[in-house]
């Protein structure tokens, strides 16, 4: 018999991501993550949910629905209220500044 595979533990947040205030929320465990790449800077809500890292990428599909997606599977893994989470979700502004001092500071 074979054992089962062993969970992989969530890689750990970069230090430019660790040191930038605006990247957390309200939220402990579920950050705004950034990586610059050619095209700019790409964003994600990340959130370490059941030992695993979960994201969804706000580039793509904008801040609400990404926020609505990663809180959804936090919701069902920490039996919060969904209405509650949806409702910490991070300012345009926050967003931008997260942004600005990645740039500066990378």
């Amino acid at each position: 018999l074979k054992a089962p595979p062993k969970k992989k533990a969530a890689p750990a947040k970069t230090d430019t991501q660790a040191r930038n205030p605006f990247a957390k929320t309200a939220i402990e465990g579920v950050w705004l993550a950034l990586q610059t790449s050619k095209k700019g800077v790409s964003t994600t809500i990340s959130a370490t949910i059941d030992g695993r890292r979960k994201k969804t990428s706000v580039t793509r599909y904008g801040l609400t629905v990404a926020w609505e997606a990663i809180m959804e599977q936090y919701a069902k893994h920490h039996n919060e209220p969904l209405e509650r989470l949806l409702s910490l979700i991070p300012s345009e502004d926050q967003l931008e500044k997260a942004i600005a001092w990645h740039r500066e500071n990378r």
